[in-house]
């Protein structure tokens, strides 16, 4: 008797009904089926049937038993969290137009939006498909949940489109469907299948070895970034990426914990007790990271005391890439944007079955996607390669072609260190003094437009790149710097930028505890071209080269914009125009010895034989003078012994990092 209960059709009695009534044809005319009963019998049935209910939204299918066959769906999942029927539990007409109304209702009531978000949540490693709110306005599937009194669903279809983005959710609180959800923006389906490259966070090199270290990248990508609104110097404004939540900070922080957890290399140094301290927060770098420090660290007169220097542009900068990684709405609206919809037909349980329409979700694997340690990432390596372009700008610009002269650009970059010796009367102090340098490779096959003149603007000596103030007042002179032939000549020259100094060398108070170790040193080229020209790896491969980068990102401004406005809804346009800049470690280290260092058996081993650096003056030439002591005022340092420069991939080296031909422009 169960088993012919269970799910069977249950109908509500209508009375009275004349004895001359065709029941047959009254039957196909009346909805009288109760489908809600109906399913409810299963479940009021399974203490003999077996059935067990299913959270909506547990259990997920592959998309194609959904879908069909659908390009770009391949890995795709499909998890129902309702069915919907037509005309439910009656048929409404629209009595000013007398025809009927188009809507389906949920055959139960549905979870609440916040509840069934933490049911999808728990999916780990998974993202789902997500119609942004223009995307929605373009297809018409439009949130209803404000306005109560409205058709709630439409009789409609509602397919997934590879168009729409992937994301991730990062935090879902109770409170109903107007509690506020955070995501994470993972990147379209359609970019992710037709160019990863563009989607997945390209490797790190030289990872932080320690969690405090990480956390301490990540506490900076947080710092406010200060921009000037007026001509007062108090007139100035605040650009914190206060989007990305505590969630999402703290997803972050678990995550490279549990790395640092599982590496292989930490086994023996576990056997030390190291691996603890390795792997756990102090109070203060949580303060940093969520508490009232991170707050204040976002705050416009903070930021201007602490942050010198920083890239025209760069408040803008990390707030689109804020936008393009993080989101937040309601979890109605949320739901909605996850949820789409498809007819199933009819059940064909009587006469006068309703169409029934399947709601569910999309899910995608995405189980290294991390917004947080992404926005880091992509921060910090953007700035990097702004600031090493900005470095050779202004060193060369008064030369033909300039640095975006060409179709591409290489740099390089990396930390040097001079080595001293000084001996008191009661011990012998052995230090070191590090900076870094920078190198324009096609610097040789440019010509200056004029000699380097140093002149004076105001108490300035300009160009501030090229020049240096000597002597005391009144007699002080605006010269040349003692280094300037050597980029004039195609060679290296020292940086003042000490955020850029800091990339390749240990940036510290004393030289005492400076190891060549810490001297690292890389290689930057710079790549413009539309997306679709780019492949797996590598320069972009086009039939014909730009002109030069300067015509390429001038361009490119005009047609990405033209392009997003024409289709504004669109998140993927394979014609974009972007600027590729790749990283690579320079793997050759040198020394030289001065004549003091040469009598010194102990200086050889230690500037080059134990760091495998090849012995030469030339790579280190732009530093010493032509009595082979370094340039500027050492006479408190000791003396001279040699100088070594850098190799290596810096600390957590974003293998390449996107950017706009607006960043560079």
């Amino acid at each position: 008797l169960a088993e012919l209960m269970s799910g069977s059709v249950s109908k509500w009695a209508v009375c009275p009904i004349k004895d001359s009534a065709d029941l047959a044809e009254l039957d196909s005319h009346l909805g009288v089926e109760d489908a809600a009963f109906e399913d409810f019998q299963k479940e009021a049935y399974k203490t003999w049937t077996g059935f067990k209910e299913e959270i909506p939204g547990e259990k997920c299918v592959e998309a194609s038993e959904v879908l069909g066959r659908v390009a770009g769906f391949e890995s795709a999942k499909a998890c129902e969290i309702n069915e919907l029927h037509a005309d439910h539990v009656e048929k409404y007409t629209d009595d000013a137009t007398g025809k009927p109304e188009e809507f389906v209702c949920p055959l139960r009531p549905p979870l609440p939006a916040d509840e069934q978000l933490q049911v999808l949540s728990e999916s780990r490693g998974q993202c789902f498909l997500r119609m942004t709110g223009r995307q929605e306005q373009q297809y018409g599937w439009h949130y209803m949940g404000h306005f109560p009194a409205r058709r709630q669903n439409d009789r409609k279809a509602n397919l997934p489109k590879a168009e729409y983005e992937l994301v991730r959710l990062m935090k879902v609180p109770g409170g109903g469907a107007e509690a506020e959800v955070n995501l994470g923006r993972f990147c379209s389906l359609e970019e992710l299948n037709s160019n990863p490259r563009f989607c997945i966070l390209p490797k790190i090199h030289n990872e932080w070895s320690t969690l405090a270290g990480f956390a301490g990248s990540l506490a900076r990508s947080l710092t406010a970034v200060v921009e000037k609104i007026g001509d007062d110097p108090d007139d100035i404004e605040a650009t914190a990426p206060l989007e990305i939540g505590a969630t999402a900070v703290s997803a972050a922080i678990r995550s490279y914990q549990g790395k640092l957890e599982n590496e292989s290399s930490w086994a023996d140094k576990a056997k030390q007790g190291l691996k603890t301290a390795a792997i756990v927060l102090t109070e203060k770098s949580w303060d940093n990271l969520r508490g009232a420090r991170r707050l204040a660290r976002s705050t416009a007169h903070w930021a201007k005391d602490k942050v010198k220097g920083e890239l025209t542009g760069a408040g803008r900068m990390t707030a689109e890439l804020e936008e393009r990684l993080f989101s937040h709405n309601s979890a109605g609206e949320v739901l909605h944007s996850l949820s789409f919809q498809h007819s199933i037909g009819e059940n064909g349980h009587s006469s006068n079955s309703k169409e029934r329409f399947q709601r569910f979700v999309v899910s995608y694997p995405c189980p290294n996607f991390d917004p947080a340690s992404e926005f880091a990432a992509r921060k910090r390596w953007g700035r990097i390669a702004l600031r090493m372009l900005s470095e050779a700008y202004h060193m060369h610009k008064h030369k033909t072609p300039d640095v975006l002269g060409r179709p591409s650009l290489e740099l390089s970059m990396r930390g040097d260190a001079l080595r001293f010796k000084k001996v008191n009367r009661k011990t012998v102090d052995n230090f070191y003094k590090t900076g870094a340098s920078m190198l324009w490779k096609d610097a040789t096959r440019a010509k200056a437009d004029k000699d380097n003149t140093c002149q004076w603007e105001g108490s300035s000596c300009v160009p501030a790149h090229q020049c240096r103030i000597t002597g005391f007042r009144p007699f002080r002179d605006c010269v040349p710097t003692p280094w300037w032939q050597s980029p004039q000549s195609g060679g290296w020259w020292p940086i003042s930028d000490t955020q850029l100094v800091g990339v390749v060398a240990p940036q510290k108070t004393t030289g005492r505890s400076v190891k060549l170790d810490d001297l690292y040193g890389l290689e930057m080229s710079l790549h413009c071209a539309p997306k679709k020209a780019f492949g797996p790896r590598g320069p972009p491969e086009l039939p014909d080269s730009p002109a030069s980068l300067l015509d390429c990102l001038t361009q490119g401004v005009e047609t990405n914009a033209r392009m997003k406005a024409r289709e504004p809804w669109k998140l993927y346009f394979p014609e974009e125009i972007v600027v590729v800049a790749s990283f690579k470690e320079i793997d050759q280290r040198f020394c030289a010895r001065s004549k003091a260092g040469k009598t010194d058996q102990g200086i050889r081993w230690e500037l080059c034989r134990s760091q495998r650096a090849k012995e030469s003056k030339a790579p280190l030439a732009h530093l010493i003078d032509e009595e082979g002591e370094p340039h500027g005022d050492h006479s408190g340092d000791g003396k001279y012994m040699g100088a070594a420069s850098g190799a290596g991939w810096p600390k957590a080296t974003l293998e390449e990092v996107v950017l706009s031909p607006q960043d560079v422009l």
